[in-house]
């Protein structure tokens, strides 16, 4: 009896000196409000991360779609929620792997009746060994890998959308730009036109109404060109939030476009398929998420047979000791775990079905993605040419203006007309990086960094 009474103390022991305390950890609005405003590009931390991908940033450099991206993983906040998200199944992890626990029973009793010599006392400990079989421990196991596999990818998932983020917000802030910058390049060219038009009115030349389209024309870029600072201040605001700053963050940064359409060619069709399939981080969590349903299914199988709990004990009873061995098996007469192994095997069949409709809209996206990319790409060759073609003609309105064969009203409005199409062809432009943008998000190639990059929090 002293023997074991010492082991269950020594057991008591170990459970509560290898407990976990809490630690409380307050969250506060105010605090995180100032964390979020007081983040800028030149953190010393978020240097380093960059210089570590060499993407070091020295004075006088742009920022570039790529740097923006690694600020983007180092700051977004909806990493972190991910993050979390992966460490959770990491717990769950660990839960698989271990054992259940032994539980220990300590019954006392007294017998009132009992004579003065023997004790009245009746101690009784008991130990129960729970032991699992059947593969139920492996098959936890599986389905707990397959668990964390499918977080691990939705992590990256995650990574991607938020570069994607950055890279619309990017091109929405260089749209933005442009189009101002046009609007105010119209400006000059508009109010020669205008005033051109107004001498032409003043002089009787042409009639008050005559004049009226064009002033109405040259007030519709002056509300145009309003909007377009506005349209420049959401667009940088919203390149701030892709990245987890503020607006203030990005004043005075030297942003650069370049990465939005590099020189890629059109893409086939079947090789677009071919990658969306092989790296589309949705179809892939949805194979991981289909494993799970499998290894829960082998759990639910494996629980069919009955699992075998030991129990040793020992009872000081009036004196005398005595020693126990208790085994509890359940005989599954009634019940072979029918139902759960059905439901299990319907989930699995529901998952199944999941994947062949996600990687359906996945084919039709690349696609769509694809078709929308060429002819993109073909519209940007189209407007080069027209524009060629406006250019020219401006040339023979200002020869012919030299000679005096058109006035300079006309020689105005025609440079005006110039205007419109260098608006046309920045929109046709900025569709094609949208398009190729598109394409990206339907195939999803790899970011270029490795995953180490946006797994572990680098602040």
């Amino acid at each position: 009896m002293r023997y074991f009474i010492l082991a269950s103390m020594g057991l008591t022991g170990m459970i509560f000196t290898s407990c976990t305390t809490y630690q409380p950890q307050p969250l506060e609005a105010a605090t995180r409000q100032i964390q979020w405003e007081s983040r800028r590009l030149n953190d010393p931390g978020l240097g380093e991360f960059l210089a570590f991908y060499n993407e070091a940033v020295v004075d006088g450099s742009w920022w570039s779609l790529s740097r923006l991206t690694l600020a983007a993983l180092y700051f977004n906040p909806e990493l972190d929620v991910a993050r979390a998200q992966r460490a959770e199944m990491v717990a769950e992890q660990h839960s698989a792997e271990t054992r259940p626990n032994p539980t220990l029973t300590f019954a006392p009793g007294y017998n009132q009746d009992t004579g003065a010599v023997v004790s009245p006392w009746i101690l009784d400990y008991a130990l129960n060994f729970p032991i699992a079989w059947s593969g139920q421990r492996r098959s936890r196991r599986a389905e707990a890998q397959a668990q964390f596999d499918a977080s691990d990818l939705a992590l990256a998932a995650t990574a991607w959308r938020v570069k994607s983020q950055v890279r619309q917000a990017l091109v929405d802030l260089h749209a933005a730009e442009a189009r101002l910058l046009v609007a105010r390049e119209q400006a000059p060219v508009g109010e020669r036109a205008v005033t051109l038009m107004q001498q032409q009115v003043d002089v009787g030349e042409l009639a008050n109404w005559e004049a009226s389209p064009l002033r109405n024309r040259w007030q519709q870029v002056q509300l145009e060109r309003r909007s377009r600072e506005l349209a420049v201040t959401e667009a940088r605001s919203r390149l701030a939030e892709a990245m987890g700053m503020s607006a203030a963050a990005l004043e005075g940064v030297a942003l650069s476009f370049a990465d939005l359409m590099p020189p890629i060619p059109s893409i086939d069709w079947s090789t677009a398929r071919g990658q969306a399939v092989q790296n589309r981080l949705e179809l892939r969590m949805a194979l991981a998420e289909y494993e799970a349903t499998q290894a829960a299914l082998q759990v639910e199988v494996a629980r069919q047979y009955p699992g075998l709990n030991l129990g040793p004990g020992y009872q000081l009873d009036q004196g005398e000791g005595k020693w126990t061995l208790g085994i509890n098996l359940a005989l599954p007469v009634f019940d072979h775990n029918r139902g759960p192994i059905e439901a299990a095997e319907a989930r699995r069949t529901a998952q199944a079905a999941r994947f062949a409709v996600r990687q359906q809209k996945i084919l039709a996206e690349v696609d769509r993605a694809s078709a929308g990319y060429a002819t993109a790409l073909a519209n940007v060759a189209a407007v080069e040419t027209l524009h060629h073609d406006r250019v020219d003609q401006l040339a023979v309105w200002q020869a012919r203006a030299d000679v005096g064969e058109v006035s300079p009203l006309e020689l105005a409005i025609a440079a005006w007309d110039l205007t419109e199409s260098q608006r046309m062809e920045l929109d046709v432009r900025i569709a094609a990086e949208e398009a190729l943008g598109r394409l990206e998000d339907a195939i999803q190639k790899p970011l270029g960094w490795p995953d180490a990059t946006w797994r572990e929090s680098p602040r």
